[in-house]
């Protein structure tokens, strides 16, 4: 498949497009409550070490190195009856 990007005065073809192995792009379930999160990395950022909790039950998702930027979004809210159990 080729993309052929629209051409004229103003248009901007979107950095992502040549990013590559630079940005990565996941989506992730939490274990425990069910809550889904789009994932994205940029190997080209800088970071510190930490980690993620899922903000719905506190689970820990990721332990973040500090080699690269990592952020989540919250996606999918969790089931009510997830919680419950």
């Amino acid at each position: 498949m080729t993309i052929v990007p629209p051409r004229g005065l103003g248009y901007k073809i979107p950095t992502v497009l040549f990013w590559g192995e630079l940005m990565k792009k996941d989506d992730v379930t939490c274990p425990r409550c069910g809550a889904g999160f789009r994932r994205l990395e940029l190997a080209s950022g800088s970071a510190s070490k930490g980690e993620y909790r899922c903000p719905v039950c506190e689970t820990t998702l990721e332990q973040f190195d500090g080699d690269s930027l990592v952020a989540y979004r919250l996606t999918i809210q969790p089931s009510i009856r997830g919680l419950k159990t």
